[in-house]
């Protein structure tokens, strides 16, 4: 049919993009989805039954785009600002109405769908093509593909394609790329990072060879650090305006929102903004020039550089080989440029807000998309292959146990193509946290963050878990390879029980002797219960660890720490800032706090595929001596209350763990060693428990193994 047409979506965390044919020429071309623009935020405002726009059948209707946005910024417990984050839940509420996942979802989708068909004619799309991160599992396409249904576009119509492999496309159809060269998608959204490595086939498709992401990075994380940059400037102009702004009306927030939005757009292109503060009482301008800017956000841009070297390893590919092709709206920072300069080349060819709906469309018409199975299901099968990819050093029995689920371990394809990467939605991942694009607590109950998959092979009994002997992972393992008959058992349980004996008689010496290593009150018990201080296994430091003017090592910055902290903490932050700064990412109990602190990431290679959500990886500001006492003077007389975790002693730390506060739905961590002086504060991840935080604790040797 001359008159058939065909559309792509880019369902995004933030915003939504699509792709058509237009009517005249045919050719591909980003959708308009409003009158001035070619973005629709992915926003979903519940009307209220009584409301102008309200159903007359009593249906609730469901706001989509500027109009949620701008109805929600009166009543915020009715918007949900990002729904792709909820895609393996069954229901969102909003304000106290339970509403299906699928429903949401669908409002949104059904929105693109009505502006495209208004460009044709009021004519249903031949196909629909919808895209999707490289990680999600065959249940989150699946959530997909029913809300597209719910938006009345036919099953039969639908095609699905994954982002990574959609922008790839769209870059090779405007560059040549050789069959069987590799190249780099870097999609840094207003909500999540996604990197992926591409292998080119011969016919012009392209397949994902290593994945990596950040679910907590992205534009919005830009935006909250320029707020915080904002407060603390207006905390030494002037306080009782910082105090205002921390309380102020939602018209207020939302306007210092937007001003915040439109520097960052501005610092894109000139060398200095103005941020305007406007309240009632007047009107204060701050300026910030783009140096401040990229001081403000290195960090966060940092853990983005070290994802992209972590998956160009992982595909063991050259870097300076590997195109990086840019996508998302906030790949337009030149810092971001800037700093991926620094790991390979940096292509950007046009508006990367959609390069991915546009790449989805011209692999629809060239037969790369998948109709009815995502194209999810098809990397199942090859699930052997990722969990070798994503478990790295947990060996088999862990890619076996990463595998679960998702196909047989072995018989895999030999490409590291992750069927859930670390740091990325995984189906049945319950569990969402609150938080906000800004620290304002009237949002806090209707944005949340789908919280990261905890990768199966790290655990107890994983070959690579980090606990006091491997001697269980190695009887598990052997057990589930068969049960042939042999003397190996009887001489393993003999020798097994020696050793036992041997470490016992060890520990009670160790007990009686006083010479516990590390510090703290030094060996033999004491009130706190804990056992004298050990580390079976280390870390070792890597041989290209971090040390230049900007970053280095921590044990090059505080050398002392080697003295009491563990090997397997000190040694795994290879990025840590040279100069201390103020700790942006803290909750209440920090607030306001004077001192400044090294802050640290740990090297995303030394979790061993283990997990890359906040939990392992997130920030850590260290410091020592009398600063650091306070720093933990400040937190105790706060009015936040603590949970103690663990009592100082036999080397070990004091650990107290601070509740989420209004701006962050993670809790803070304080690891306090009281006799050096030596502090450590650690974001948790968003709604991570106490068994979850301590977990983390005993992956870093910071607390005793079970």
């Amino acid at each position: 049919m001359t008159n058939a047409w065909h559309l792509a979506i880019d369902f995004g965390t933030s915003n939504t993009a699509a792709a058509h044919q237009s009517p005249m020429g045919k050719e591909i071309s980003a959708l308009a989805l409003t009158h001035r623009s070619n973005i629709l935020p992915s926003a979903v405002f519940l009307d209220s039954p009584h409301g102008a726009h309200a159903a007359a059948d009593g249906e609730p209707t469901l706001l989509n785009g500027d109009s949620a946005l701008a109805r929600g910024r009166r009543d915020p417990s009715r918007l949900l600002l990002s729904p792709k984050r909820y895609i393996d839940h069954d229901e969102v509420k909003l304000a106290t109405k339970d509403l299906p996942l699928t429903k949401v979802v669908g409002s949104v989708l059904a929105t693109v769908l009505r502006s495209g068909k208004a460009q044709h004619a009021n004519k249903d799309p031949e196909t629909v093509t919808l895209t999707h991160p490289e990680a999600w599992s065959a249940h989150s396409v699946d959530q997909l593909k029913r809300s597209a249904i719910a938006a009345g576009i036919p099953e039969k119509s639908l095609r699905f394609l994954s982002e990574p492999r959609a922008a790839a496309i769209h870059y090779a159809s405007q560059q040549s790329v050789r069959a069987g060269s590799h190249v780099a998608v870097f999609d840094f959204g207003g909500g999540t990072l996604d990197i992926a490595v591409l292998e080119a086939k011969s016919n012009g498709n392209f397949e994902v060879v290593a994945a990596k992401g950040d679910n907590s990075l992205g534009g919005r994380t830009i935006d909250n650090l320029m707020y915080r940059w904002v407060l603390d400037q207006l905390e030494h102009d002037d306080p009782d305006l910082a105090d205002y702004l921390r309380s102020a009306p939602i018209a207020t927030v939302h306007a210092l929102e937007s001003s915040i939005r439109e520097a960052k757009e501005i610092l894109s292109d000139t060398s200095s903004a103005t941020i305007s503060v406007s309240t009632p009482h007047g009107e204060t301008d701050l300026l910030i020039t783009r140096d401040e800017f990229n001081n403000v956000i290195e960090q966060s841009i940092m853990r983005g550089v070290e994802l992209t070297r972590a998956a160009l390893a992982q595909a063991g590919v050259d870097s300076t080989k590997t195109p990086i092709y840019m996508t998302g709206g906030s790949s337009r920072v030149p810092f971001v440029q800037d700093r991926l300069g620094e790991v390979g080349t940096v292509m950007t060819l046009d508006d990367p807000k959609t390069v991915v709906s546009r790449g989805a469309l011209a692999a629809t018409l060239r037969g790369f998309t998948d109709g009815g199975a995502p194209d999810s299901a098809n990397r199942t099968a090859n699930a052997g292959g990722a969990a070798a990819g994503v478990a790295g050093a947990a060996g088999a029995a862990g890619a076996a146990s990463a595998a679960t689920g998702g196909g047989a371990a072995a018989g895999g394809s030999s490409r590291p193509t992750p069927a859930t990467s670390p740091g990325m939605p995984r189906a049945n991942q319950n569990g969402s946290s609150p938080t906000s694009s800004f620290p304002n607590p009237a949002q806090n109950n209707t944005q949340s963050f789908s919280r990261p998959p905890q990768a199966s092979s790290f655990g107890p009994g994983a070959p690579s878990s980090y606990g006091p002997s491997n001697f269980a992972s190695a009887r598990a393992t052997a057990t589930s390879a068969g049960r042939k008959k042999s003397n190996t058992p009887v001489i393993v349980t003999a020798s097994l029980a020696i050793l036992a004996v041997v470490v016992a008689i060890g520990f009670v010496a160790l007990n009686g002797s006083g010479d516990g290593k590390g510090g703290g009150n030094g060996g033999g018990s004491d009130d706190s219960g804990n056992p004298p201080f050990s580390e079976t296994s280390t870390f070792a430091l890597p041989a290209n660890a971090t040390d230049s003017d900007l970053y280095k090592v921590l044990p090059t910055l505080l050398p002392e720490v080697k003295d009491y902290m563990p090997t397997n903490f000190y040694n795994r932050m290879r990025t840590c800032e040279a100069e201390t700064k103020k700790p942006p990412f803290l909750g209440d109990a920090f607030r306001n706090m004077d001192n400044k602190m090294y802050s640290c990431l740990p090297d995303y290679n030394s979790l061993d595929g283990k997990n890359s959500s906040l939990t392992y990886s997130g920030f850590r500001y260290i410091l020592t001596g009398d600063e650091a006492k306070k720093v933990y003077d400040h937190a105790e007389s706060s009015s936040i209350k603590s949970t103690r975790i663990q009592d100082a002693g036999n080397g070990w730390p004091e650990i107290r763990m601070y509740p989420a506060t209004s701006e962050y739905g993670a809790p803070d961590i304080m690891i306090w060693y009281p006799d050096q002086k030596g502090i450590v504060v650690s974001r948790g991840e968003n709604g991570a428990s106490e068994d979850e935080i301590k977990k983390m604790l005993k992956f870093f040797n910071l607390m005793p193994q079970d």
